[in-house]
């Protein structure tokens, strides 16, 4: 091989090379604008502390008027763009420990939820939206314990900066029950 044909031979392959490379950045580029935290990210970050946690079980099974105590603890994560819950409690006798995450999805403009606790192998997975500038969000999924599927909601209901609300309801629309209540009030 002549070595004008190998420098020629080494000009095309780098030129190919350097071409994919732009080509392949570009939309990396523009997801890179959509993956910073934006003000959906912030405001879920100002919920970030220790907080007493009050829960009231509904429906068939839960002992009427009872609450239990716990404790969760939220901090961000992953450069603010998470919100990361610990939680532990007891419930019906039973303790617990759970792990939440809470984010916003700028690709999708959803807000998006994962549930784990103790008490269960299954992870609830959720999807929705605010209809009200964050101040009430809604999210929803299915979660199959027991052997059965269940349509499982959410709704955060953040009624100031120091306690919120998160309720969860079971059910498809019009059969729908509130399950479980958390008052949330954070620790001074």
């Amino acid at each position: 091989m002549s070595t004008r044909f190998a420098v020629r031979s080494a000009m095309i392959t780098t030129f190919s090379t350097l071409t994919i490379a732009a080509v392949l950045s570009v939309p990396l580029l523009a997801q890179h604008a959509t993956d910073a935290a934006g003000p959906e990210h912030q405001a879920l970050a100002k919920r970030a502390g220790t907080y007493e946690v009050t829960s009231k079980m509904a429906g068939p099974g839960a002992p009427a008027g009872e609450a239990s105590k716990g404790t969760a603890t939220l901090k961000t994560v992953c450069d603010g763009k998470f919100l990361m819950e610990e939680n532990s409690g007891a419930m019906m006798g039973e303790k617990y420990t759970g792990l939440r995450l809470l984010g916003y999805n700028n690709d999708q403009k959803a807000y998006e939820a994962t549930w784990i606790y103790s008490m269960s192998t299954a992870f609830l997975q959720m999807k929705g939206k605010s209809d009200d500038g964050g101040k009430t969000i809604k999210v929803s999924g299915d979660v199959t314990e027991g052997g059965m599927k269940m349509t499982l909601r959410a709704e955060y209901h953040f009624t100031s900066d120091d306690s919120f609300v998160v309720k969860l309801i079971a059910g498809d629309a019009g059969a729908e029950m509130t399950v479980l209540e958390e008052t949330y009030t954070r620790k001074k």
